[in-house]
């Protein structure tokens, strides 16, 4: 498993407490000690959650439960550094060499425990199968281990056969099922299978066959924030998930019913930045016209950040005409935005896409291979939430405009909400701090005049 650096460190701070679950707050609050006594800007809580979610998306962590658990990490830190340790090797052009290297700068004392490590390997010769070697797990507290129905490690300590930690995990799942009468005997017709079998196979669920173990986790409904979890545990690859349509998510009329309400303009989008919904303030103000003349496919009432970063006449509203802050305060800041969460999703196709634009035009690819530059020396930049220069379309008048972002837990969507100076209070819809919290720590440090030392992204390609 690829991590970025910010990736591995928050891995590092989640292992302080082994088997404790921890909240994005707590979390943002160790980063930024750290970050303060070396003299570095913090983080705004925006980006550790968004960090966060890139690893639960990569199978590295998992959620606790709900929205205020928390999160743990699903390897334990000896596995981490392990995994570390051979993917260097694999990597290096000399792998014989690089091995020997490293042997030859090793203690007698060192030396020793490599040839104890060396003597329980070759007994226990680790089993390889998708690619993955086995070995236990670091497993959630938060998610109670009973032992399987054919007995096994009893309740408390955390065991370390995969089969007790799956079963535990598929058998809260069950649980979570419970008040909807949907028990084993339910969960057997739709896998078309005897309730014994069923019971069996939850047991035994890391040496079932791929296929097998997806109908299972299938028709438990197992959410997706434990799915790859059960993988990985599993030693087995799921086989790529169907794209859902975000505008047919069971909770779409109630997030619809919540941007309405908003009086400020208010918009819903998904992971690639394309517009799933939008309010009527945020429609009146993105609205085709003189000023955002119809370009397919960059429309802002389409994919915000589309617009940003091509549309070829942002510029007279982001900025307010002037190309100078549109770069600095608008478009640099999309594509770190942007460099932030392609780094963590690779295979987006949607991602890919807009990857394959950037790097069309030299100037936005050179923003992007600085934008870990730039968030490392400025703190956040992912989404900065400083008055930014704003040309109001309805208006017609230059004025600053802030966007505060709300991230939903367990969904694909985001929510922005525009906050146009001169439109009057509001009623601070829209500042929760991304995992639904409320607490307002969305504020994003962002960069200030005169900080960003990048190459404009807005000169001639």
């Amino acid at each position: 498993m690829k991590l970025t650096d910010l990736e591995c460190d928050i891995l590092d701070h989640m292992w302080h407490e082994p088997g404790e679950p921890v909240r994005i707050r707590d979390l943002r609050e160790r980063l930024n000690e750290v970050r303060a006594r070396r003299g570095e800007p913090p983080y705004a809580y925006t980006t550790v959650a968004t960090v966060v979610q890139n690893l639960r998306g990569k199978g590295a962590v998992v959620s606790a439960g709900g929205r205020l658990a928390g999160y743990l990490p699903v390897d334990d830190q000896a596995g981490r550094t392990g995994d570390r340790m051979r993917e260097t090797w694999e990597e290096s052009g000399d792998a014989d060499g690089a091995i020997e290297r490293f042997l030859s700068g090793l203690t007698e004392e060192q030396l020793g425990r490599v040839d104890r490590a060396l003597a329980v390997a070759r007994r226990k010769p680790a089993s390889r199968q998708d690619g993955m070697p086995a070995r236990a797990r670091l497993v959630p507290r938060a998610y109670p281990v009973p032992a399987p129905s054919g007995g096994g490690a009893p309740q408390g300590d955390v065991p370390h056969d995969p089969n007790a930690l799956i079963s535990g995990l598929l058998e809260q799942q069950l649980k979570t099922l419970a008040p909807r009468r949907i028990t084993k005997r339910a969960i057997a017709g739709r896998l078309g299978v005897h309730e014994k079998t069923v019971a069996k196979r939850m047991a035994g669920a890391a040496d079932l066959p791929r296929e097998q173990l997806e109908e299972l986790v299938d028709a438990l409904e197992t959410p997706d924030d434990i799915r790859p979890a059960i993988f990985r545990l599993a030693r087995r690859i799921p086989s790529p998930k169907e794209a859902v349509d975000p505008r047919r998510l069971p909770d779409m009329p109630t997030m619809r019913a919540y941007l309405d309400s908003i009086k400020r303009p208010s918009v819903l989008y998904d992971d690639a930045w394309d517009v799933v919904y939008y309010n009527k303030a945020y429609g009146e103000l993105f609205a085709p016209g003189p000023l955002i003349p119809d370009r397919p496919g960059v429309m802002p009432l389409e994919n915000g950040v589309l617009y940003m970063l091509f549309h070829p006449d942002a510029v007279r509203l982001l900025g307010a005409g002037d190309p100078e802050a549109y770069d600095r305060h608008w478009r640099t800041l999309a594509v770190a935005h942007f460099a932030a969460v392609f780094e963590g999703n690779t295979g987006n196709p949607r991602l890919k896409s807009i990857f394959r634009q950037i790097r069309k035009r030299p100037n936005l690819y050179h923003a992007y291979r600085n934008a870990a530059k730039l968030i490392h020396e400025h703190g956040d930049v992912a989404v900065s939430s400083e008055p930014r220069p704003f040309f109001d379309p309805r208006s017609r008048t230059r004025t600053r405009a802030q966007v505060l972002t709300e991230a939903h837990p367990n969904s694909p969507l985001q929510h922005a909400t525009w906050m146009i100076e001169g439109e009057g209070e509001g009623e601070g819809e829209g500042e929760g701090g991304g995992e639904g919290e409320g607490e307002g720590e969305g504020e994003g440090e962002g960069v200030g005049e005169g900080k960003i030392e990048i190459q404009s992204a807005c000169d001639e390609d």
